[in-house]
């Protein structure tokens, strides 16, 4: 997740991983908090990368955008993105 998002140009101010949630015998679902750092541009790119992430499934669970300040091009976002893992990928 750290590399994607600094390929697309955004800064990771903090990320959280949070605690893995057991669903049935076949997936698990880690809620990943970020806070981060782009232009509007690179967030939507970002966003639209995570969706060829190979091994889960990534689901964006909320978000909040800000402008940083008056006529600045950067934004912070936060959210949370919960990753569906299949069983045995993902190592505790």
């Amino acid at each position: 997740m750290t590399r994607l998002a600094k390929s697309k140009g955004v800064n990771l101010i903090s990320i959280t991983p949070k605690q893995v949630k057991e669903k049935e015998a076949h997936y698990k679902i880690l809620p990943i908090e970020m806070e981060i750092e782009s232009t509007y541009e690179d967030l939507g790119i970002f966003l639209g990368a995570l969706d060829k992430l190979e091994k889960s499934l990534a689901i964006i669970d909320s978000f909040s955008v800000i402008s940083e300040k008056e006529r600045s091009l950067k934004l912070k976002t936060k959210l949370v993105i919960n990753m569906y893992l299949v069983s045995g990928e993902y190592a505790e």
